[in-house]
């Protein structure tokens, strides 16, 4: 592999991450960009993003009715692609969404199961605050005689409001259902911001014509009708038990029949002009859509011999577009500019309203299957002529019809080097977790790096695993991508389990709690297939006062390693392990065992454990195994285990080294690690000017012989790391090569200072024993440049559940 080809971020051109900022379709996109990795957050804080466009709509999608989200919103510019969309939890359950206003308000009517399927409680909801507003859920019907009043239940299908609904004086007429009412007819009505009663008003404007839709435009409120006429009414005139509305009804002439079925009507501002524009197509097809047309309204003055007699009304058609972007929904449609930032996306945007018309009170004596259309999304373009339903499709939806809502601000698309700019990103991303998350950014990005082959990934090196206090029980730090942390799944079992250790090929050492305060079920679990195989929990002892009779005592292993991979034959497991009320002591089995058998003595003087490995070397021309064993005098024990039925037979020989001498500075831990067939010894020191638990320098050993007449050892001080990677953790230390890609020499280490913390307890002489794992000295080390120590990743608290480790 070309070491060099994954350049360092400092060094990209700033025209190319000028092109990738241009190249953010939205805010969601941009966001997604961000998170690729710690580098692309550092490069893009280099760029002043380019201005953005006027903010577009969002198009709200119902989800599957097992989602918890409950919405999701296709964005335009990201190529019709879908963000989750986060609603409170009260409303993303069976809440029915009816209109939307600018400023993140959106319309819901949430329903009661305490109080029967009909029941709604209407609201309007900020999304950036969650701040909640309430409106009617009734009409006040015959004023006339006040023993008669009587307060109905209605439904909202269409809102719209006269100004912001926080701003004094905000008056909001809505197009509702009445239970009394024939299917079909459902009148209007207005209301202040706040009133949770509608009041009623005798002025004639109902009519028998159904409600298309409704907007509010230079201090009129104006209701389309279902022969195209448009009711206009001023802002009413609110009295303690009725409303005083003045309205007249501008009557306009009808149009030529196009023989197309026309399926829905909106009013749109568009220019300053009211514009109406027809759905068409076939309202029995499973997507009805075919076209759309497009009409401004006309006024002009009928004279007759001088005389103006009458101010007629039309509606006249346009022939074009004209850069037009309209996005429909009733009682909140919107009207943009291509020339404002959006080139290419001129068209009429819509949604599923099919369920517009569709009765929401029915009698519940009959059998109504209340769902709502949703698969009838679209952009439909006049040149050329064609619907486009790059939406994503979904299903009939129990929760609530598609909604448009305008809250976010949408980032025009770039022309450029697309190809030359993706690879070189990728270049720059050797983590496959950031790759994934880049294509994920947006539709666009997909497409495009579908199309390139990426540069072969960095060989993978260990996952930092860090307790989290969520749901989750952890997280992992990243080395290729900066120590950031991702997310990382468990299985609900395994989230407050204990960790002792990792084994190449995702496999993961877990002590899960059983039964009791102290009780341990050790299992090995790879992350990749969730397979589980069983450690043991006990060890046979022979007992002190019979000695011909063994014992079973439970046991915690707190660290283990593995002579090969656990699922072939043969596999021999040598564990260090804390008998119960006891100290930690070496033990060896074979995988499956349930039960750890006797072990033999070690050869004295008894040492105190502190490192194991899994080591192949070369003797005599042959291939040899063991594992070895480094104790707090720097001694490495070799030890080869025979098995023979139930017992176990330790071939062992002590290499004494040569004292070393004190550094001046407080041990805080040893480990073993394997690097270029050679094995190495890393120290880990504390401060040596006051008692510091923290880790402040790092020193690698490595082993020399010699002989002086009889056979030494001695701990070699390296002078320089000279290009290895190594992570050090007890039982599964593991040493890599910074030439294979980004330059990362250094010791990376974890919080393991809860390794010499009892277990077991005796709960006689200790009632209260807490046992909280450190998990805060995290970090990287550094011999050159310069000496320096990097806690570079995110700091924990104390946990309960699990120290942290090194997954490999």
């Amino acid at each position: 592999m070309d070491g060099h080809q994954f350049g360092p971020w400092n060094l990209l051109p700033d025209d190319i991450l000028e092109l990738l900022v241009g190249r953010n379709l939205c805010e969601i996109d941009r966001l997604h960009a961000r998170r690729v990795c710690h580098s692309w957050r550092a490069a893009f804080a280099r760029i002043e993003p380019p201005p953005p466009p006027p903010p577009l709509p969002l198009l709200l999608l119902p989800e599957a009715d097992d989602d918890e989200h409950g919405l999701a919103f296709s964005c335009v510019l990201s190529g019709w692609d879908t963000h989750p969309f986060f609603l409170p939890r009260a409303a993303r359950r069976r809440a029915r969404c009816f209109g939307s206003c600018d400023g993140v308000w959106l319309f819901l009517a949430m329903e009661d199961g305490l109080q029967g399927d009909r029941a709604r409680d209407h609201v309007l909801v900020n999304l950036h605050s969650f701040q909640f507003l309430d409106l009617p859920n009734v009409i006040r019907l015959d004023h006339t005689f006040p023993q008669l009043m009587k307060d109905i239940e209605i439904a909202i299908v269409s809102v719209t409001l006269s100004r912001q609904p926080t701003q004094q004086g905000c008056v909001a007429a809505g197009i509702i259902e009445l239970p009394p009412f024939p299917i079909g007819v459902r009148p209007f009505a207005f209301w202040r911001m706040g009133d949770r009663v509608i009041l009623p008003f005798y002025e004639d404007v109902f009519g028998d014509q159904a409600v298309e839709d409704v907007i509010y435009h230079n201090g009129y409120f104006l209701f389309l009708t279902q022969d195209e006429h448009i009711r206009v009414c001023q802002e009413p005139v609110f009295h303690d038990t009725n409303v005083d509305v003045d309205s007249i009804l501008l009557r306009f002439e009808p149009r030529v029949d196009d023989g197309d079925a026309v399926l829905a009507r909106y009013l749109v501002l568009c220019r300053g002009k009211v514009l109406m524009v027809v759905r068409l197509g076939c309202p029995h097809r499973r997507s009805p859509t075919s076209a759309f047309r497009v009409f401004e309204r006309v006024d002009y003055l009928v004279v007759n011999a001088g005389v103006v007699e009458v101010l007629e009304h039309t509606w006249s058609e346009i022939d074009e577009l004209g850069g037009r972007m309209l996005f429909l929904g009733r009682g909140c449609s919107r009207s943009y500019e291509e020339a404002d930032g959006y080139p290419g996306m001129e068209g009429v945007y819509f949604l599923d309203d099919r369920s517009f018309r569709d009765p929401i009170f029915h009698d519940p004596d009959m059998v109504f299957d209340h769902t709502y259309h949703c698969c009838d999304n679209g952009r439909w373009s006049k040149s050329p002529f064609n619907v486009d339903r790059r939406f994503p499709e979904r299903g009939r939806s129990k929760i609530s019809p598609p909604i448009e809502f305008a809250c976010i601000t949408l980032w025009c698309k770039a022309e450029g080097r697309t190809h030359e700019v993706l690879r070189e990103l990728y270049r720059r991303i050797p983590c496959e977790i950031d790759r994934h998350y880049a294509r994920r950014v947006c539709h666009s990005w997909r497409a495009a790096l579908a199309r390139l082959e990426p540069p072969a990934p960095h060989p993978q090196v260990p996952w930092l695993l860090l307790p989290e206090t969520n749901e989750h029980g952890l997280t992992f730090s990243c080395v290729l991508s900066e120590c950031r942390a991702h997310r990382f799944f468990l299985p609900s079992g395994a989230r407050r389990a204990r960790y002792f250790g990792s084994y190449d090929g995702a496999w993961l050492f877990l002590a899960v709690d059983g039964r009791g305060a102290q009780a341990q079920d050790h299992l090995l679990v790879n992350l990749n297939n969730f397979q589980y195989l069983d450690l043991p929990n006990a060890i046979l002892l022979h007992n002190w006062y019979e000695p011909d009779k063994l014992d079973l005592k439970k046991v915690a292993i707190v660290a283990a390693a593995l002579s090969r991979p656990p699922t072939e034959r043969g596999c021999v497991v040598a564990g260090i392990i804390e008998p119960f009320l006891s100290a930690h002591r070496v033990a060896f089995w074979r995988m499956g065992d349930r039960v750890i058998s006797p072990q033999p003595a070690w050869p004295l003087p008894l040492e105190e454990v502190e490192d194991i490995l899994h080591y192949t070397f070369n003797r005599n021309g042959r291939e040899h195994e063991a594992f070895l064993v480094l104790t707090t005098e720097e001694n490495v024990l070799v030890c080869e285990p025979r098995f023979h039925g139930s017992s176990v037979q330790v071939l062992s020989n002590l290499v004494r080294f040569i004292p070393r001498g004190s550094d001046g500075q407080p041990v805080l831990a040893r480990y073993l690690v394997e690097s270029r067939g050679e094995v190495l010894m890393v120290v880990r020191l504390g401060s040596a000017i006051q008692y510091d638990p923290s880790a402040e320098e790092f020193r690698v050993f490595e082993r020399r012989d010699f002989n002086d007449g009889k056979f030494n050892c001695i701990w070699n001080s390296m002078s320089e790391l000279e290009g290895r990677m190594l992570f050090v953790g007890r039982g599964c230390s593991r040493s890599y090569e910074a030439a294979d890609g980004p330059a990362m020499e250094g010791v990376y280490f974890l919080d393991d200072r809860s390794f010499r913390d009892p277990i077991f307890h005796d709960p006689y002489e200790q009632p209260i024993f807490r046992r909280a794992n450190r998990c805060s000295d995290n970090g990287k080390w550094l011999e050159a440049p310069f000496i320096r120590l990097d806690r570079c990743l995110p700091e924990r608290g104390p946990s309960k559940c699990s120290p942290p480790r090194i997954e490999t």
